[in-house]
């Protein structure tokens, strides 16, 4: 096993640690925070693969967080499907609809790319806030979570599992050569082309399983909060999916995962402290944006490339 591997085996392993802890031993308020936290996680981490490693800026990317919840609870409260038989005709309804979006807003150039994923967004966030057999402007509100669930410590762990396993899945495919096709892509798209390769499928490939992912974590929202509501389609998010690339990093791994517990906190916890949380976040981006332009632990970062030096001189 390769020693950077090794390296990310061991940060990843006292992160999950961490969180389990947190989410098992500190109360039950703070095990829903730190729900939070991994939800959001896996939404910024989803992201990364098109915005990071892709270049594919989405500003729809709510739209597939928001559906992946409302499906899943629609399915259990309208025909009184088995949840796990819900969960996983979710996940099939999802890359059919996503794939077919994908091809969509994908047919033309990156700035049409960006401007009717938006689009589509704008739209489900209405429609579904009009759609009284959605539940309008309420939402539906339905406790989908088995009784085995009731505990908050055991919902938490089986949240836990399932991001753990998405974003290990993430890595690996971070790792392998389709998503260093799609760096070249990002990077000059022209060669790859000149190569033979069929970018606009490799797009659409990597914007399907992205926006799926997205959708698993809409569905872990909704076991979370007990029912699918219309604050999940807000177009809104989408622009804190990029918020938690831009803090951590884009195209770096552990770039969202730092970004999403930040942006999570400050959502989920600072408003308990003080009313101009937004301000904060507002400041704080300004500040990232300005004298750490790559993300906070970027390969570009100054402050990793200070870490590294001192590993280099602590090794001597």
């Amino acid at each position: 096993m390769e020693k950077s591997v090794r390296k990310d085996l061991s940060i990843g392993a006292v992160i999950v640690l961490l969180y389990l802890i947190a989410g098992t031993c500190l109360g039950e308020k703070m095990s829903m925070t730190m729900t939070y936290v991994l939800v959001f996680t896996l939404f910024g981490e989803s992201f990364n693969l098109q915005f990071g490693y892709a270049g594919m800026t989405s500003l729809g990317h709510s739209m597939n967080f928001g559906l992946g919840g409302y499906i899943l609870v629609a399915l259990c409260q309208k025909t009184g499907m088995n949840v796990w038989i819900a969960c996983i005709l979710t996940i099939i309804i999802c890359i059919v609809l996503y794939y077919v979006c994908g091809m969509v807003c994908l047919k033309n150039n990156m700035m049409t790319f960006t401007f009717l994923s938006m689009g589509l967004a704008l739209s489900a966030s209405t429609m579904f806030s009009k759609w009284l057999f959605m539940g309008g402007t309420v939402g539906l509100n339905q406790k989908i979570a088995p009784d085995w669930m009731n505990d908050y410590r055991v919902k938490f762990i089986f949240i836990l599992v399932v991001v753990v396993v998405c974003i290990v899945g993430i890595y690996l495919l971070a790792k392998s050569p389709f998503v260093t096709m799609l760096k070249g892509g990002r990077e000059n798209e022209e060669r790859l082309i000149f190569l033979g390769v069929n970018t606009n499928q490799l797009h659409t490939v990597v914007y399907t399983i992205s926006t799926v992912l997205a959708a698993v974590a809409g569905m872990l929202f909704a076991f979370r909060n007990g029912g699918a509501y219309t604050a999940s389609l807000d177009p809104s998010l989408s622009f804190e999916a990029i918020i938690m690339c831009i803090i951590g990093g884009r195209g770096n791994f552990f770039g969202p995962i730092l970004g999403g517990f930040i942006v999570a906190l400050v959502y989920n916890w600072l408003p308990g402290v003080t009313n101009y949380y937004q301000g904060v976040l507002g400041i704080f981006i300004l500040l990232i944006v300005y004298f750490l332009r790559e993300g906070l632990i970027s390969d570009a970062s100054p402050l990793m490339k200070l870490f590294r030096r001192k590993n280099a001189a602590g090794g001597r």
